[in-house]
């Protein structure tokens, strides 16, 4: 009988005979390149290039290289897999498959044992804003917040892993905002104004910007020198270009205070009073929330009183809402659950002894149908998504879920006033999309709809797992045409209104309605639209230039002028090839 040791012996070398055999079945690939500028088609050096795996199930590898002074990469022992191939030099940055500014990737396939060459990254620089910060006696300023808000839908930061795009101006009042992506712009400085609550004498936050000993403060500008983004000017940006001299005048003005109480549901309506989470207070510059979001201090209170400290002159709006956590027997709480908003005027005097009473949020009754009927596999999401967001989005009123094995009727409850758009572009599940949805029978699929302070029914959702595609391939597209993009719309243009999310502090967010697309086509020309409503749409190949506008209706106007037109059927895949539009 074989001793115990030789046993053991010739189970290892079987068991690495079977790790060998795998290994060399399954031999490491590579990928090789070039990283070129989006504008002058150069290649750069010193450009980090990574590859990173976006089908793999175990722990991720890092493959990770620089480019050479030719902007050459090689990337080597991948393991077979789908894989985003990106690039980063400071704020410019780009991926493969990317062919315009705001373009998506597509995935660089690595298989077996084959090695990919030739492989083209394009760098698209971003552009930057810089100036000088000055008071009224044409003294630098330093310290200050500076941000900018877009003035057309597409403008904003650019992708960027690690950063956002802000600034602080230096003892010189110098300041440089990088990052931006193209569009028009406005430019403004920032000043955070002290806040504390009164009854719980809470640590003040810091007094940079408080009152001085004459009682005046600074108020938030906007270049060159007004107080109201209306006024201000507009900064075009091209890709990658740098605005020099865009300074700013700021000014101090009085100094009030702002207090009062707030009365909470009584403990028959709600949990006994010491139970409640803290109540979350922004004081709002009503004047400019629509263009810039939720410009204005905050602060929390457990209590009945709260105060505010430094407010300028203007017009305001104070809301109140829980904070979102839990209680003490651990009872969850909605974000939105209990809400309140008063206006408020500050002018020449301290505002004092002002009444804030918090009440319910609205409910919104809705019916989910599923076509063809079946009963999905797994729970719905339904998430509302505001079009002007508080405090940085911090109380987005967040995702409600819907079983309908349970049953098809639903309430979204406790829903703060507002105007609100639906993100459901495919439910969270790749193999569900959301069809139509309609508000008392309206369309709001396509545009903001409006919650008041009374419930609302009829809320009905209708929910597909047929595939409807809109498929094809750019015929004149070819390596010399990596600036192509396929736009669609619809016909009907009342729906090509943006859904645009303004966060607080002037950060925003453009977002096209479900039916508003663009995509970059695959190498070779091809390109896919998917999870399409039916409908009739205008559909056209432009070079990525002319989209700096996009997705504004001026531009979709002057597209359809040029445009096919083509029929999308429910559960059909739609086939339709493109020139490039001249």
């Amino acid at each position: 009988m074989p001793s115990r040791s030789r046993m053991i012996g010739v189970v290892a070398a079987i068991l690495a005979s079977i790790v060998l055999a795998a290994h060399q079945e399954r031999p490491r690939a590579a990928l090789a390149g070039t990283v070129v500028d989006a504008t002058s088609g150069k290649p750069v050096a010193n450009v980090r290039v990574e590859a990173v795996p976006v089908q793999s199930a175990g722990p991720v590898e890092e493959h990770v290289t620089t480019t050479d002074r030719n902007g050459a990469f090689l990337l080597s022992d991948l393991s077979p897999d789908n894989y985003l191939l990106r690039a980063q030099l400071g704020w410019a940055t780009g991926e493969y498959g990317r062919r315009w500014v705001r373009g998506r990737w597509a995935p660089v396939i690595a298989t077996s044992g084959r090695d990919l060459s030739g492989l083209v990254v394009t760098l698209w620089p971003a552009a930057s804003i810089s100036g000088v910060v000055r008071d009224e006696h044409h003294r630098p300023v330093a310290g200050v917040e500076m941000r900018v808000a877009p003035r057309t839908p597409n403008g904003g930061c650019a992708i960027r892993w690690d950063a956002e795009c802000a600034g602080r101006t230096n003892a010189r009042g110098e300041y440089t905002i990088e990052g931006l992506t193209p569009g028009a712009f406005v430019v403004f400085a920032l000043f955070e104004h002290h806040t504390h609550t009164a009854e719980l004498h809470t640590a003040p936050r810091s007094r940079d910007w408080g009152p001085s000993a004459d009682g005046l403060t600074y108020l938030t500008a906007f270049a060159p020198d007004t107080e109201t983004p209306e006024r201000a000017t507009t900064i075009p940006l091209s890709i990658g270009e740098h605005r020099n001299n865009v300074d700013i005048t700021v000014r101090k003005v009085t100094a009030h205070r702002l207090s009062g109480r707030i009365s909470r549901p009584t403990p028959s309506e709600m949990l006994p009073r010491d139970e409640f989470p803290d109540i979350k207070l922004q004081l709002v510059r009503s004047d400019v929330e629509e263009q810039l979001g939720a410009l204005g201090p905050s602060t929390e209170t457990a209590g009945d009183s709260f105060e505010f400290l430094d407010v300028p002159p203007g017009r305001y709006v104070l809301r109140a809402r829980l904070s979102a956590g839990r209680s003490e027997n651990h009872r969850t709480f909605h974000s939105d659950q209990l809400w309140a908003e008063l206006p408020v005027n500050v002018s020449t005097h301290d505002v004092v002894d002002l009444r804030i009473a918090m009440r319910s949020g609205t409910k919104i009754h809705g019916t989910l149908i599923v076509e063809p009927p079946a009963t999905p596999e797994r729970v719905m999401m339904v998430p509302l998504v505001r079009a002007v967001m508080r405090d940085d989005g911090d109380d987005n009123p967040g995702t409600w879920y819907i079983d309908p094995s349970i049953s098809p009727q639903f309430d979204l409850e406790t829903v703060a006033p507002g105007r609100y758009w639906l993100d459901l572009p495919s439910w969270g599940l790749t193999e569900w999309w959301l069809k139509r949805a309609t508000l008392n029978g309206r369309n709001v699929r396509d545009s903001l709809f409006d919650v008041g302070p009374r419930d609302i029914g009829r809320l009905e959702l209708v929910v597909s797992k047929g595939k409807t595609t809109l498929t094809g391939r750019v015929i004149d597209d070819t390596d010399a045409n990596r600036d192509v993009a396929v736009v669609m719309f619809p016909k009907e243009r009342d729906t090509w209104a943006t859904l645009r999310t303004i966060r607080s502090s002037g950060r925003s967010a453009a977002v096209s309605p479900p039916r508003v697309r663009v995509v970059s086509p695959a190498p070779g020309g091809r390109f896919e639209f998917s999870h399409l409503p039916a409908g009739t749409y205008y559909i056209a190949a432009v070079r990525s230039a002319s989209l700096d506008r996009w997705p504004s209706t001026d531009l979709m106007s002057q597209l359809a002028r040029v445009a096919s037109t083509v029929s999308v059927v429910d559960g059909t895949d739609t086939r339709r090839d493109l020139h490039i539009v001249r």
